[in-house]
């Protein structure tokens, strides 16, 4: 899964990963993720998939999360 992963999503902006699974999660009650949930959800699948830690936390907004883009080397 990991390198599907990566290679679906590297230099992707996370917004787009954070509209995908907002719309898409959890599959019986679709849309119903807040946007923290989503975050907290995008952090994990790209702590699992090798991306480096940040700083922060991982924002919510999908403006700020435009300009971030999935980088799986540190």
């Amino acid at each position: 899964m990991q390198d599907a992963f990566t290679r679906h999503w590297r230099g992707r902006p996370l917004q787009a990963l954070f509209d995908s699974l907002i719309r898409s999660m959890p599959a019986d009650d679709r849309g119903s993720l807040t946007p923290r949930m989503t975050a907290d959800m995008i952090a994990y699948l790209l702590r699992a998939n090798g991306a480096p830690a940040g700083d922060a936390q991982l924002p919510s907004d999908r403006e700020a999360l435009a300009a971030l883009l999935f980088d799986e080397k540190p």
